[in-house]
């Protein structure tokens, strides 16, 4: 009973946001007591009070989610963000307020503690409060280099890390500055790390020590075999290493004279942060979220439970699984409608996957590593890209036995499950081809800039299928709702095509304005996500549109799934959200709730184009009190049309539409206690 729902608890008509899959870019920690913060790029700040167990996001306050580092003074936490300077929390993250007075560079790339000073590093130097972030004064005095990139403190010293002029040093808190270079080669200086006496820098090229408070540095990268070092961390003699770009982690007990990789489990290898704690290490990813190793970095978990800064950039619906992939995460499923997910990567060993696809029970992963098969419900995985000459795949196609996978260089073919690919490009003329639809044995393909192209041999050779599309379309995503074709393109929302491909209609005069991003259909209805609108839907074939993003607080939407009752919606930085489709379309079973022995009957005769009123039949089986409303998607009432007791028996009603816009709305009858619920939809 959608519509009670949608109308009597307005409360459960809206979104809600999932579990997971957990993860997103972790941008920075911080230890304070038993509290372990993460900061994230996009979703703000998240505790643990539980060794990483789990997170919860502390928000409250933090008016810009896009952290970069954290420091904690005593009982005071404080975060520095991309747009809105630093902020402070005296109460473990549950309230934070702005702290910027006197900083006039709002990105704040590095924060650090020494005494009772804070010190702030942006593109604008160096920024230090002495009375807990209520003022702040500039320090550049002796820097050659304002790009401030990372601090350490080692006894009365500050280090600052600059990007371009290497690594300054001040021995007066900050009052001033002196150049400490010499032996560094390279001199983008992305962090530092502090073991004893011994000084490391993290560069763009390698790891550097010194021993001698920063008078000269030493190369030490034998066996660090990725030189882009954005993170260090040390326990004991041990000294870490997180690289960018793949790089993993490297791990040296002899002070940086040697280096080996530890990656196991580690299935995100682009490494933004670092922190030791307790003995446990804490590495923070570049959309992977947390992993965790208890034993010195020989293995690693993830960490994720309730860290919602995930991309999820494909969703597929397979049986009773929701298969969500994510970008930087790899794969993940629920088996319970989102309640708690499943990390499974086991065989992959890409973390970007584009998309799903499902011939003769075997899933299909198209991912920027090629393409991986798994014959037992996503829980193990094998590489299938044998003649698959470009291995960055965006999406597929079925037809029968047939799979078609489209890439940055055209279109791919098998048929035998991706044991063997052969190209299938013939009039694609090697273009890049964004997205694939099969409709019976038509192959559409979307390509960027040339627009449409259909196949009607099984892509032994491809034609152009435009007309009516804007010329040099940049086509992303194809749906197929019955004959209909939609297809979104690029700074024009969406066209139908209702004869294959022939030709082509704009239906997309309520959200032009949006990056279309996917598609989902759901018997009649269309639904399309948006990158900054939400999710819209049409269930009149795209001739009208209604957002429908009730409690959707994340509406950069880059995924939609549909199952018999339930839209999923995979976000950018926050997880899948999901949304029963009784609650936006407003069909549900015309039974009573009550009384189902002597049910009702309750009909619409729709105004079709060229007519203005609509016919409300219904029986009542005894006298009843009747109301029926007509509502708006998003549950405004716009009209009563009955209100009263009346007897049993036939009853006709008519509703005048000429001064109701076009659109789909709801059409609610009670009577008695029983509620009947049907949608409508209004031409011009």
């Amino acid at each position: 009973m959608g519509l009670i729902a949608l109308f009597s608890q307005t409360a459960n008509a809206d979104w809600v946001q999932t579990s997971g899959p957990g993860g997103g870019i972790i941008s920075a920690f911080a230890t304070s007591g038993s509290n372990i913060f993460a900061g994230t790029d996009g979703e703000g700040i998240y505790l643990s009070v539980n060794n990483g167990t789990s997170w919860t996001a502390v928000n409250n306050g933090l008016a810009d989610l896009f952290i970069t580092s954290i420091a904690v003074l005593g009982d005071k936490v404080f975060a520095g963000t991309e747009r809105g300077g630093v902020f402070l929390s005296t109460d473990d993250g549950a309230n934070w307020i702005a702290a910027n007075s006197g900083i006039t560079d709002p990105f704040i790339r590095s924060i650090a503690v020494i005494g009772n000073k804070i010190i702030a590093g942006n593109d604008s130097g160096v920024f230090i409060s002495t009375n807990s972030g209520t003022n702040w004064t500039v320090a550049n005095t002796g820097l050659k280099n304002l790009n401030i990139r990372s601090f350490a403190v080692s006894g009365s010293s500050i280090f600052a890390g600059t990007w371009g002029g290497g690594v300054f040093r001040s021995t007066d808190t900050g009052a001033s500055w002196t150049e400490a270079n010499y032996g560094i080669t390279n001199k983008s200086i992305r962090s530092f790390a502090i073991s004893g006496n011994y000084i490391f820098a993290g560069t763009w090229g390698g790891v550097f020590i010194s021993s001698n408070n920063g008078i000269g540095w030493t190369p030490v990268n034998n066996g660090l075999t990725k030189g882009l070092v954005s993170s260090l961390a040390t326990s004991g003699n041990h000294i870490y290493a997180g690289s960018d770009y793949d790089g993993g982690i490297f791990f040296s007990a002899d002070n940086g004279a040697n280096w080996v990789a530890i990656n196991n489990g580690l299935t995100n290898k682009d490494v933004q942060s670092l922190i030791v704690v307790n003995g446990k290490i804490y590495a923070g990813t570049n959309g992977g979220g947390v992993f965790i190793s208890i034993d010195n970095g020989a293995n690693w978990i993830p960490s994720n439970d309730g860290l919602m800064d995930s991309e999820i950039m494909c969703l597929m619906v397979y049986g009773s699984n929701i298969f969500a992939g994510t970008g930087g995460g790899g794969i993940s499923f629920s088996a319970n409608n989102g309640t708690s997910w499943t990390v499974a990567n086991n065989g992959i060993n890409s973390i970007y996957i584009w998309s799903f696809a499902v011939c003769r029970n075997n899933i299909f992963s198209g991912t920027d590593s090629g393409v991986f098969i798994s014959a037992d419900s996503g829980m193990n995985w094998t590489s299938v890209n044998n003649g698959l000459t470009n291995v960055n795949v965006h999406s597929f196609a079925v037809s029968g036995n047939n799979i078609f996978a489209c890439t940055d260089s055209g279109v791919f073919l098998t048929a035998n499950n991706g044991a063997n690919w052969a190209s299938a490009d013939s009039g694609l003329l090697g273009r890049a081809v964004n997205t694939l639809l099969a409709n019976d044995t038509n192959i559409f393909a979307g390509t960027s800039g040339s627009g449409v192209f259909l196949s009607a041999n099984s892509g032994a050779t491809w034609a152009a299928a435009n007309n009516g599309l804007p010329s040099g379309s940049n086509v992303y995503y194809l749906a197929l709702s019955g004959r209909n074709i939609f297809a979104a393109i690029e700074e024009h929302g969406v066209f139908l095509s209702n004869n294959s491909g022939i030709s082509w209609v704009e239906v997309n005069s309520d959200f032009t304005k949006y990056y279309i991003t996917s598609f989902a259909v759901a018997v009649n209805n269309i639904f399309v996500g948006t990158n900054g609108g939400g999710v819209f839907l049409s269930t009149d074939n795209g001739d009208s549109w209604n957002a429908v993003n009730g409690g959707l607080a994340n509406k950069y939407v880059l995924s939609l799934a549909a199952t018999d009752s339930t839209l999923f919606a995979g976000t950018y930085r926050g997880g899948v959200w999901r949304r029963p489709l009784s609650e936006m379309t407003e069909v549900i079973d015309p039974k009573p709730r009550n009384n189902p022995q002597n049910p009702s009957v309750f009909s619409l005769l729709a105004p079709v184009r060229s007519h203005q009123k609509m016919t409300i039949s219904f029986s009542l089986p005894c006298t009843e009190k009747v109301a029926i409303k007509v509502y708006t998607l998003s549950g405004h009432e716009i009209a009563t049309l009955v209100d009263e007791s009346l007897g049993s028996g036939l009853h006709c009603l008519s509703w005048d539409t000429r001064n109701i816009a076009a659109g789909c709305y709801a059409v609610r009858m009670q009577a008695g206690s029983s509620i009947y619920a049907k949608s409508i939809p209004i031409f011009r």
